[in-house]
Formats: structure tokens, sequence, C-alpha cells
């Protein structure tokens, strides 16, 4: 049947009678179908690291059925499950199709060859019911073995911005170990400190060596272990910075996700300038100073007028002026503020209006029309040429009177 072309095929039985007469010609017809391998790039079927096969419990197994696919025609379009009778079972087995695989964890990238092997259910199970619902006899072998070329594509590697500025890319590390997959490129991408536009930067791997392709030491380097580093000078400060690994399968490259992160540059804080605040009434506690770095400690020396900034960034405190000027309604006071990263510290200044409420009624002497509130409107006291600020209310003196008797 090996010999046998795809598709529907007619053929004569003679079936020889007693005597002649009794002899005929009975013609049928008969369809040969195959299973052929399916999900193929280029004869490779990708799958990711730490996938297994024939693996007890595991829930990363591959499907060889996944792999093999039935044909009826030349076009080899997969036909899905028409033709297989129930009770089929796909495994996996050696290279050579001889052994069952014992369970293995593709833990590493690269190559590894498997056969994918469709099992019959033997006679209990040797028909098939058609789309016009007709149950048809199959004639087939014990299995079907195709050998399938497994590509594990490497896990994406990871990306770190650290607190000096630099960015480091680590290549990774095979399931459950400290040991490296086997990559053989390190594709990078940044944003060159003072540019605009991405450069693309290339590691290569040949023998137990990596180099760096187009930068000096200086500015790319990589360890024997593989591990690149993009120097604080090199990247820009707050841009992304991408990479990805691969292995070169017969000259199909391999390639991991997409891994990013961020050049964090020095650190910094941003200072949000909060609004003008009355004095003698607690400040509603707002956010002025942010890190650029996450897990940094905001510390100040001392409260200022009265006013701090508290380990979340977050403006507190009752404002306090005991030196206003005569004429004096707003004063802006600064307050230091630590932020610490491991070894790096920067102090920024968050400025804060205070405006003045002589009698602390709520209402900013620029806004009040009686600043002491002694009942004497601010316009009556500066004609009187009496202070506004200072309560000094009129008073009447009553005087006796003489009257004749």
């Amino acid at each position: 049947m090996n010999t046998e072309t795809l598709g529907v095929h007619e053929s004569t039985i003679h079936v020889e009678g007693s005597s002649p007469s009794d002899s005929r010609d009975f013609k049928f017809k008969y369809r040969v179908v195959d299973i052929e391998t399916r999900n193929l790039v280029n004869g490779i079927a990708n799958v990711p690291v730490a996938s297994t096969l024939n693996k007890a419990n595991s829930s990363k197994n591959i499907d060889a059925h996944n792999y093999l696919k039935v044909v009826d025609s030349q076009d080899k379009a997969d036909r899905g499950n028409n033709y297989l009778p129930s009770g089929m079972t796909w495994t996996w087995k050696d290279r050579n199709g001889n052994n069952p695989d014992p369970g293995t964890t593709l833990d590493n990238s690269g190559k590894y060859t498997r056969t994918a092997t469709a099992i019959f259910p033997g006679t209990n199970a040797n028909n098939i019911t058609d789309a016009n619902s007709t149950t048809r006899t199959t004639f087939a072998p014990a299995e079907i073995k195709r050998q399938v070329i497994l590509a594990v594509t490497p896990t994406a590697p990871i990306v770190e911005g650290k607190e000096n500025g630099s960015v480091t890319i680590t290549p990774p590390t095979r399931p459950n170990s400290t040991n490296k997959q086997d990559i053989d490129k390190i594709t990078i991408t940044y944003i060159p400190t003072g540019k605009t536009t991405p450069e693309t930067v290339t590691v290569t791997k040949s023998g137990n060596n990596w180099t760096v392709n187009g930068k000096t030491p200086d500015k790319v380097s990589v360890t024997p272990e593989g591990v690149v580093t993009i120097s604080d000078a090199e990247v820009a400060d707050k841009t992304e910075v991408t990479a990805k690994v691969s292995k070169n399968v017969d000259n199909t490259p391999l390639e991991s996700p997409v891994a990013r992160g961020t050049a964090n540059g020095p650190l910094a804080a941003e200072v949000t300038n909060p609004a003008p605040v009355p004095e003698k009434a607690p400040v509603t506690p707002v956010t002025v100073v942010t890190p650029n770095k996450p897990g940094s400690s905001i510390t100040v020396d001392g409260p200022v007028n009265g006013l701090t900034v508290d380990e979340e960034g977050k403006l507190k405190g009752k404002p306090e002026v005991n030196d206003w000027k005569p004429k004096e309604e707003e004063r802006t006071v600064e307050i230091p503020v630590k932020v610490t990263k491991g070894g790096e510290t920067v102090t920024v200044k968050v400025p804060v209006p205070i405006l003045r409420d002589t009698d602390g009624d709520g209402i900013p002497d620029k806004e009040d029309s009686d600043d002491d509130n002694d009942g004497i409107p601010d316009e009556e006291e500066i004609k009187n040429g009496t202070d506004p600020k200072v309560a000094n209310g009129l008073t009447g003196t009553v005087t006796g009177k003489t009257v004749p008797e």
C-alpha cells in the first residue's frame, strides 16, 4: 500500500465460481489516506523551554497529536480526525521511533529530535463512521510514526535598571537551575545619551567567548557568563531598554520573547509646589516630593515654621510665622528634604507660601475685611491711623454732667 497515491481509487476483484457462468468481476472503491507532520516552520516545531514529553502529571506536556495530521489528497490538507477510528492514542518515542520517551523535560534551548506516534486501537475498533453516517472498515497498521524536530525557544532575559543609571541584561537560566540556557546571541535596543533615535547592539557567542559588536567596553561590556552592562554614561536616563536572546538551530534563529526595562539614571526627586496655606490651621496632607527610584527614603532635619514633609513625601503640619512685618500678608518658606537610596542622596527644597491670618478665623488677611476682628474694618483703621492687624476697638467714656437746681 506504500506505493499507492493519496485519494480515491477504483479496483476490480475477480471471484472464480464452480463454472465460468458463476465467475464474476466486482468493482469497488477505496480511499488511501496517510498521517503526516503538521504545525512545523521550515520543518521545525517551535516549543518553549520547560515543555515536557510524556511526563506524568505535567501541565506542560506537548501533545504529539498537535504535530500529526490526516491527509487524503495531494494538496495535503489537514482532514482533522476524519478516517481515524475511535480509541486512537498519541505519544512520543525516541528519535528512531523504537522506545517511548521516558518523560523528558526540555530544559534548555536548542534542538531535540523525537518521533510523534499515532497508535491505532486494533481490531476492536477498526471502523469509522463517515459524514453520511455510514460505517466503513479501516485497514491500518498498529502505529504510524513521524520524526519531528523540536526547536526549544529560549525564555526572555532580564533587563534591570541599576541605581547608578546603568542597565544590565542577564541571560535566562534553565528551569529550577542556575545554569544558563544555551544561547548564542543577545540583541539589545536602547537610546544613547544625547540622542533621540534608538540603536541596536548585538552580543554574540563563539565557543565560550562573548563579544560586543560595535561598542567599546566603557559603553557596553559583557562578562564571560554573558551578562551585558550598558554604562550610565551610554544610555539615556529614563528611557526604555529592550533585549531578546536567540539560539541558531539549522540556520534558523530561535528567538525569545522581548524583555523590557528602564534606565533609571541618577537619583532625583520631583517637587510639586503646594498651593498657599493659611497660618494657624493644620494643612491637608498633599504629596510634594516624589523620588524617581522606588524604595527611596525621605527625611527632613526638622520642621520649618511648623511645616514638615513625612516619609511618604507629603506636606504636613501647622504653619506658624512669629515675625510678620507690619504690612506683610504672605511669606514663602522652604523646607529642605533629603532623599536617599542606597549610596545616593539628593536634597530638594519645597517652597510653601504661608498666608497671614491675624485673627485666625480661617480667612487670609488678603481676603479678610477685618484682619484683627476688632469690629473696625481695615479701611477705617487705615483712615484713622490705627493698625488693622492689632485689635484696638473704639471705646467710649461717660463723664458726669452738672445740673442746676
